[in-house]
């Protein structure tokens, strides 16, 4: 496929920092990202939580701005922030009017020049976070899927930890282990930043090399590795929860993000559960009215991925009779094939989302760090698409039954606590 391909340059500043720079004059706004190399996959054992948790701590007040200003000076100046970690990677990001890029600059780096978490910071933000899992995990409905699930599909790697940590390690953290990670990890060598949006490249460049250059610099940590256990035979497992309708999840390894077949599972992800006109909607829940709800779902990461099939079944129908009812779609696609109609009804959204995200300078800018730091491929922006078509149904279909087998997954009963 043919798409308008998105320019951009690629820099080395001399303490290692790599930049990328994308010009789009289409509205007079920037998008700032800085990412760094290291996840929850990358904790040590007995302190999980520290990736995420670093996350809240760089809002929290660094060498210039006093503790809870960030946000504050951000948006009187018209600007927003976010950011997220995953197990591979922290992100953190700012989309500000394009006059006020040296000051999205100056706000950013100040943050990562040195460690400057206090004792008060960290104990707000250990709470904060406790919260946050009270909240998403605990507290909601079939919130606790990720953390069961990851902890029966991952048995020596850092991926059975869920990304949030567990909250005993959380506790126990000490200004000390966090003043090492941050040293190891929050370094020049280790981070890409990029820039997207209506900028003037050589004074860009200019304004990185004056706010930039002071990130930290050593002698980078070596990582463990990704060292884990084949999955051979079917982890099945129930959980009561406080939920009124049954639930299934169904989990799977699959190849790592930017592997060959990895695209093979987004194609399948797509045509299985990817809204309403998907194969098992309109099986379960149109046709058949078993479930309320089933989705599908790729989780692409560095070393492995899952691929992940959730139905909340309606009152009365029991997860195992859905579970039964998907098998016998799998085993159907992979007996009979796709038709055509079905295959090239996913690749035109799957292209139509390509060439939406393109025309984001907030996905321009996040792409260009992740293909750099995961994939040390940044022109994967313009190629990744090629990934999708250059498939053809009958390879699909035999990767897909390579490994989407039965013992070769996890599959959580999700049930009532009062029934």
């Amino acid at each position: 496929m043919k798409f308008p391909e998105i320019k951009f340059e690629q820099h080395k500043l001399s303490n290692g920092l790599k930049i990328f720079l994308n010009r789009n004059t289409k509205i007079p706004m920037v998008s700032l990202h800085t990412m760094f190399h290291v996840g929850s996959k990358d904790e040590e054992d007995g302190k999980s939580g520290l990736a995420h948790l670093f996350e809240h701590l760089m809002f929290e007040g660094s060498p210039n701005i006093k503790s809870g200003q960030f946000d504050l000076l951000l948006h009187k100046r018209g600007g927003n922030s976010n950011a997220y970690t995953s197990w591979d990677v922290t992100s953190y990001h700012m989309t500000v009017p394009s006059n006020e890029i040296e000051f999205a600059f100056w706000l950013d780096s100040d943050r990562y020049t040195g460690f400057n978490v206090s004792e008060e910071s960290l104990d707000i933000q250990k709470d904060v976070v406790h919260e946050e899992k009270m909240t998403y995990v605990d507290n909601a409905p079939y919130g606790s899927v990720e953390d069961e699930v990851s902890k029966r599909l991952f048995f020596n790697s850092g991926y059975k930890r869920p990304v949030i940590g567990d909250m005993n390690d959380v506790k126990n953290l000490s200004l000390s282990d966090l003043e090492i990670f941050f040293n190891n990890y929050y370094r020049a060598d280790n981070s890409v930043v990029s820039v997207s949006g209506d900028i003037d490249i050589d004074n860009t460049l200019k304004l990185l090399e004056k706010y930039y250059s002071g990130f930290n610099t050593g002698n980078m940590v070596v990582k463990s590795g990704y060292n884990e256990l084949e999955l051979n035979s079917e982890i099945i497992d129930t959980i009561y929860d406080k939920i009124t309708n049954p639930g299934l999840f169904i989990t799977y390894r699959i190849p790592k993000v930017g592997d060959k077949d990895y695209y093979v599972f987004k194609i399948i992800s797509n045509i299985l559960g990817d809204g309403e006109s998907s194969e098992l909607y309109k099986d379960l829940v149109y046709e058949s009215q078993m479930c309320n709800e089933i989705t599908t779902s790729v989780y692409g990461a560095e070393e492995v991925s899952i691929l992940s099939i959730n139905a909340i079944c309606n009152e009365g129908i029991s997860p195992d009779s859905v579970l039964k009812r998907i098998d016998e779609k799998l085993e159907h696609i992979f007996n009979f094939g796709l038709t055509e109609n079905i295959y090239s009804k996913v690749l035109n959204k799957i292209e139509t989302q390509f060439y939406k995200s393109r025309n984001l300078i907030n996905s321009v800018a996040d792409r260009l760090c992740y293909y750099e730091n995961i994939l040390k491929k940044p022109d994967m922006i313009n190629s990744e698409i090629n990934n999708y078509f250059n498939l053809d149904k009958e390879t699909l279909i035999s990767v897909a039954k390579k490994y989407l087998q039965k013992n070769k997954r996890v599959v959580l009963y999700y049930l009532p606590e009062n029934k």
